[in-house]
Order: structure tokens, then C-alpha cells, then sequence
């Protein structure tokens, strides 16, 4: 009988109702649990592509019914199906499948999971180059993450190294931002563990992360910052490179008009990592359209470059560019490199002169940039070494404290306590006239 059962489930498993595919992955588990059975045939392969359902709901739980497959069956012969599924879902943006998976991740491979992947590598990138190009942002997002950490974690990657390359590529070019924004670290991640296998690679991979420089979307920047930091990490010659290069990033807000240019037909909301376009309303953009969790007309993978090669752009929501966005990724950049112990002082001088551009409208955000990332490279190049040049930024800091935008406000006030915690209250007062004393009890500082 409970064969049975797990015949007509895994039948009913694929059927069009997302809600009868989650219950009869719920009678699966109770099954097994139950009867201690899954030998049915198609119950592994019927539990494995609930793994990789586009509705969350679904594939949690397919992940119990996977738990109670393993629990009273485990069978290294089954890893290769297995495994790759569940090292996907760690980084799946459903909380309940990540903690899910994370936590039967443990149970299955406990501290021999970086072992167990690299003896099944083949079918993790196979599986990792299938999922980069679902229709479902999510999961292409969730195998941006998997790919990098394989690079990072897993030995015996490097002849591999094209061909993840290659998949990471096809998503920088990806509509939904989260997957560009992981899509670009993972490439430089690539290039600074495996330089010599990337050497053929290299300018497509450096006007890739130039490229994501001016998105208009504010973490795409951050990380193509932490991208070019990576880069300049490789040798010196890189270094130099991008030391060029931020240079004249920095320089760019000087030719910052007063009104932005880039997302004009944006409205100010995103959903599913796209921005909203003022045409979203009209019925033909929301017809015979894949939906996916939630409901989501979330975008597919995008099947054109505007550049084309490795440099291509693709990105559905870039009608402009703002010289702005490019100086903004400057100063995420210059962050990055103090991190990885990269010379930066020639840079730090050029970026006073920047914050006295108050003329384009989106200003407010560039400041929040910098004095987030200030206390930072204060920390990481030595407090001694640019004493003089935080004094002049003090003046624009307060200006900050004071401004109408919030976010930027918080930035300068929490970058004002870091400072000043950092050269001590005596040595921070005496950098200050008595305005500027004024404002910080006024604040609370």
C-alpha cells in the first residue's frame, strides 16, 4: 500500500496546481516517516525536481519530504542528484527552504561537505550552468552565490574555470539586479583565485566590472567596486590599472548635470529586482508571462546584449547614465582596495573636491556613499597616515548631518561617532569650531 501511495505522489508531484504538489510532497514525507519506504522508483527523481520548484511554498516542502528520504535512506550512489539541489537552496531567497536546506546540508554531509562537492564537481557545475538560466530570478541568483563559493571553497575547480566563467558572464547581462550585482563579485572572485586560467579572459572581465561601474542600481555599484578591488588584488599591474581608472571615475561627477539623465521611464519602486517601468500597467506586459512564487511576474534571463562579448551590457533598465554613478563606485572601490591592504593614498586627495559638487539632485546619495565608507579606510590605511585629510572633510560631514535626506543624515552622523571613537574625544573636539560642537550635542554625538 504505502508503495502505492508513493506512486500516485510522485505522479501528483507534477501536477499544474502548485498546491496539490505541495501536499502530495507532504504524504510523501509522511510515508517514508511512517512506513519507512521510498522504494518506488520515481519517488528520488519526483522529490529532486520538487527541489527545484519556482514556488517556494513547493520546494520547502519537498525539502522535508528530501529529509525524510535521507533520514532512512542515504545512499552516496544518490549524491550527484542530491546534493547539487540542496547546495543550490542554502542560497535560496525563501527563508523557510534556506534554513531548511542549510540545516539538512549539515545533517547529510556534516564537516566533509567541501569533500563530498569536490567529488562530485562535474555534477555540480553541470547543474550550476542549468539553474544560471532558469526563468526564475531567484534561483539564477541563488547559483551567482553557489558558483563563487565552489571557486572560493572547493579544490579542483580550475579546469572548470572557463566554464563557470562563462556562465557568470551570462548573468552579469541578467534584468533582475540582485543577480548582476552577485553575478559581477563572483567573476572577479574567479579571476583573483584562478588568474593564469582566466588570462585569456582578462578585458571582458575588466569591461564587465567598468561596465556594472555606472548601473544605476546602488549595490550593483557597491560590488562592481568590490569587483575592481578584487582585480587590482591580482598583481600589479592590475593594480595600477585600476588605480588609473578610479581616478577618472572620481572625476566624473564634475560633469554631473543638475537633472539625471539615466532611468528617466523608471518609476521609484522595484519588484523582483527590476525596476518598475511607467508602462508596467499595460495588459500586454502581463500576458501569457511565466508566474513564479508569490505570484511574481519575475523576468527571465535577458536574451540580447547591447554590447555584445564579454563586455556586453543587456541590462533591461539602463536608458541613461548619471557621470555620478561612476564616482560613487569610485569611493566603494577605494574601500575595497584598504581592505585588501591596496595603496590608496594618491586617490584620497580627490575625493574632497567631489563633495563640493551640490548641483544634481541626487547628491545627498554620493555623500552617503562617502562617509559610509569613510570610518572604513580611516581604520584600514591608519588614522595617523590621513589625519589631515579627514580635517577636510569635517566641514562637509556636518553639512551631511544636516541635509533633508535621511539616510545620508544617519551616514554622517555614524561616521562622526566612528571618527570620533577612533582618535579619541580630545583629539576629534579639536578638529572642530564651535558650530560644529553645537550640532554634535544638538544630535546627540
Amino acid at each position: 500500500m504505502a508503495v502505492k501511495i508513493l506512486e500516485k505522489m510522485s505522479s501528483l508531484s507534477t501536477h499544474s496546481n502548485r498546491f496539490v504538489r505541495e501536499a502530495a510532497f507532504g504524504i510523501i514525507e509522511i510515508v517514508i516517516n511512517t512506513n519507512h519506504v521510498a522504494e518506488h522508483p520515481t519517488t528520488l527523481p519526483s522529490i529532486a525536481k520538487g527541489l527545484t520548484d519556482n514556488w517556494s511554498q513547493v520546494r520547502y516542502r519537498a525539502t522535508h519530504a528530501m529529509k525524510a528520504y535521507l533520514t532512512h535512506h542515504k545512499d552516496p550512489s544518490t549524491y550527484p542528484i542530491v546534493l547539487p539541489r540542496l547546495c543550490l537552496n542554502r542560497y535560496y531567497i525563501a527563508e523557510g527552504v534556506r534554513l531548511e536546506t542549510q540545516r539538512l546540508w549539515v545533517a547529510v554531509c556534516g564537516t566533509s561537505g567541501v569533500q563530498l562537492v569536490s567529488e562530485n564537481l562535474e555534477h555540480f557545475v553541470k547543474y550550476y550552468g542549468e539553474q544560471i538560466k532558469e526563468k526564475n530570478h531567484a534561483v539564477r541568483e541563488a547559483a551567482c552565490h553557489c558558483v563563487a563559493e565552489l571557486v572560493t571553497k572547493v579544490p579542483g575547480v580550475g579546469k572548470y574555470v572557463g566554464v563557470l566563467l562563462n556562465m557568470i558572464d551570462e548573468a552579469c547581462d541578467d534584468p533582475s539586479w540582485p543577480v548582476r550585482d552577485i553575478a559581477c563579485v563572483s567573476a572577479s572572485k574567479i579571476l583573483l583565485k584562478y588568474p593564469e586560467e582566466c588570462a585569456g579572459m582578462v578585458e571582458g572581465i575588466y569591461k564587465r566590472f567598468l561596465y556594472q561601474a555606472e548601473d544605476p542600481i546602488p549595490s550593483v555599484r557597491q560590488h562592481a567596486g568590490e569587483a575592481l578591488a578584487n582585480f587590482a588584488k591580482v598583481d600589479k599591474e592590475k593594480e595600477e590599472r585600476v588605480t588609473r581608472d578610479v581616478e577618472t571615475m572620481l572625476k566624473k561627477i564634475f560633469e554631473q548635470k543638475e537633472t539625471s539623465v539615466a532611468s528617466t521611464d523608471l518609476m521609484n519602486v522595484t519588484e523582483f529586482g527590476v525596476a518598475k517601468r511607467k508602462h508596467d500597467n499595460d495588459t500586454a506586459a502581463h500576458t501569457n508571462i511565466s508566474m513564479f512564487s508569490c505570484g511574481s511576474l519575475a523576468p527571465g534571463p535577458s536574451t540580447a546584449r547591447v554590447l555584445g562579448g564579454c563586455c556586453g551590457g543587456g541590462t533591461a533598465v539602463r536608458t541613461g547614465l548619471d557621470p555620478w554613478f561612476a564616482t560613487d563606485t569610485a569611493i566603494h572601490t577605494i574601500a575595497f582596495m584598504t581592505d585588501l591592504n591596496i595603496p590608496t593614498l594618491p586617490l584620497l586627495d580627490l575625493i574632497p573636491p567631489t563633495l563640493q559638487v551640490r548641483t544634481f539632485i541626487h547628491y545627498p546619495q554620493y555623500w552617503k556613499t562617502v562617509f559610509t565608507a569613510l570610518p572604513t579606510i580611516v581604520r584600514n590605511v591608519g588614522k595617523r597616515a590621513v589625519t589631515e585629510w579627514v580635517t577636510t572633510l569635517v566641514p562637509a560631514m556636518f553639512t551631511c548631518l544636516q541635509c533633508d535626506n535621511q539616510l545620508a543624515s544617519v551616514a554622517a552622523s555614524d561616521c562622526i561617532k566612528a571618527l570620533k571613537k577612533l582618535y579619541g574625544e580630545a583629539v576629534w573636539d579639536s578638529k572642530l569650531d564651535d558650530g560644529q560642537r553645537g550640532l554634535m550635542a544638538r544630535h546627540g554625538l
